[in-house]
């Protein structure tokens, strides 16, 4: 009998070291994957001559919000903010607005909000949604400036009430994008 219970303590010791193992391997992973800048997507431009650097856009849902770095050799960098929604009212707007949880603004009251029809949509959908509504914001160094010092709590279009946003994610993936 004691050799039956030494070869259970032994396998029961193994099985924690593997356990241990298994955990330690799986965490570094979860380190890793939560890291806002292995999220960033690099894109090189060879025939153009410039590098492009995005926060994720994440394709199905129906409020997007995503931003763009570009860089040019001899030049200074551009950085772009992209939203898109999809809406179930066609209506031109023209106006883009930021609201910071910092309470800082960022006001693109004359920007062109493009409107386009959603060719996924189907009036088989729960809520239709046939329209897209998009706007390519360029930022001025002020408005990057702003965004460096704080998340985006909510954004609206012109006549559009505003959406609460949580913006954590976006600003630290920012700030990664900033960096390159």
């Amino acid at each position: 009998m004691p050799y039956i219970s030494l070869s259970l303590t032994s396998n029961l010791t193994q099985m924690k070291k593997i356990l241990l193992l298994g955990l330690l391997v799986f965490s570094g992973f979860l380190c890793k994957a939560q890291n806002p800048c292995d999220k960033i997507e690099v894109n090189k431009d060879d025939v153009r001559g410039y590098t492009s650097y995005d926060t994720p856009y994440k394709p199905g849902l129906r409020r997007q919000i995503w931003l763009t770095k570009i860089v040019e050799p001899g030049k200074p960098s551009e950085y772009y903010l992209h939203i898109l929604e999809m809406e179930s009212v066609g209506k031109v707007v023209n106006g883009a607005y930021l609201l910071l949880a910092n309470g800082k603004r960022i006001a693109k009251p004359n920007i062109e909000v493009t409107l386009n029809t959603n060719p996924n949509s189907s009036d088989d959908d729960v809520i239709p949604v046939p329209y897209i509504q998009q706007v390519d914001i360029k930022l001025t160094n002020s408005d990057v400036i702003a965004l460096k010092t704080s998340p985006i709590k909510k954004y609206a279009f012109s006549c559009f009430s505003a959406m609460e946003i949580d913006g954590n994610e976006l600003y630290h993936e920012f700030l990664c994008m900033v960096k390159k």
